[in-house]
């Protein structure tokens, strides 16, 4: 992301390209700026957009019955993410059927990562992609019931 050191090397290296009319200076410059203006937008419209659903395939369960976690994500714009951390967080008692859960800070809690990466769904309609194969704990669907383009 930006910060200071960076805007100043970047007016720097094109105050030296101007003023000394070297043209590779005056280049590298621009790409400096062109790069930081890519960085600012992709920082700020990165998550705008993005929908995170998790759904149980049973609203009530008792001990001994397997549960279903579907875990649903969709990029409804036009910038692609390059990846998506998730931590979904459940008690630590709970045994996973596939997967592994992580040991969490809180005491007698478990952590459950999810690493995925999401195009736009913009010019094929609106639907969940597959999370990734780091997530084989849950089912996804490919396209949504119900949702059109």
């Amino acid at each position: 992301m930006l910060n200071q050191a960076w805007l100043t090397v970047t007016v720097l290296v094109l105050l030296a390209g101007l003023l000394t009319r070297q043209g590779g200076l005056l280049i590298a410059g621009l790409a400096l700026v062109l790069a930081e203006a890519a960085s600012w937008v992709w920082g700020r419209y990165a998550l705008t957009g993005v929908a995170y659903d998790r759904v149980l395939s049973e609203g009530r369960a008792f001990f001994g019955e397997q549960v279903t976690l579907d875990v649903r994500t969709e990029n409804r714009k036009l910038l692609p993410l390059a990846w998506l951390a998730v931590e979904d967080e459940f008690p630590e008692p709970l045994r996973l059927a596939r997967g592994r859960a992580s040991p969490s800070h809180k005491p007698r809690r478990a952590l459950l990562y999810n690493l995925l990466t999401l195009r736009s769904t913009r010019w094929c309609g609106r639907g969940c992609w597959p999370s990734s194969s780091a997530a084989p704990f849950c089912t996804t669907c490919s396209p949504c019931a119900g949702t059109s383009g």
